[in-house]
């Protein structure tokens, strides 16, 4: 007589914009060389870690290796 009626079926809906996909392959973009005379900005920063703050653990490379 058919399917029982309490068997649940996948919804054929997408939910959100687009399919959910939990592999991600995603590809980089390359982009192509730029020269020295062609940049418009550059910014370099250089800041201080410290390394005994918990979220910072996993900058710390003697605490990887103390824990192996």
């Amino acid at each position: 007589m058919g399917t029982p009626v309490d068997t649940p079926r996948k919804s054929l809906r997408i939910d959100g914009v687009s399919e959910k996909s939990p592999i991600r392959d995603r590809v980089p973009i390359a982009y192509d060389h730029i020269r020295e005379d062609d940049k418009f900005w550059e910014k370099q920063i250089w800041q201080i870690i410290d390394v005994r703050e918990k979220m910072n653990l996993p900058s710390n490379t003697t605490w990887k290796m103390r824990q192996a």
